[in-house]
């Protein structure tokens, strides 16, 4: 797995690996990790957890971290192309 970019917040982090996948690890107290819910029902976590949407991977082209949010870039064209395939 290699990773090609991090962001960070207050207390959580995002990683963007070269698939373009998002994985976020950290505190969720707030919901800025985009999980509504993490594993074991806990409000952080200390290994990074791969987003996913719709049962696939969540992938997008810029990621940012504030502090108490992530903010995804994501180009809207690309994942219609996606989508059609």
């Amino acid at each position: 797995l290699k990773i090609i970019d991090v962001a960070c917040g207050r207390s959580h982090s995002l990683f963007l690996d070269e698939q373009r996948h998002v994985w976020v690890s950290g505190a969720n107290q707030m919901n800025e990790l985009g999980l509504v819910q993490l594993p074991n029902n806990n409000s952080h976590t200390t290994s990074p957890v791969k987003l996913v949407t719709n049962n696939s991977p969540f992938t997008c082209d810029r990621i940012f971290a504030g502090f108490y949010f992530s903010l995804f870039i994501v180009d809207s064209k690309r994942t219609e192309e996606q989508r059609s395939d």
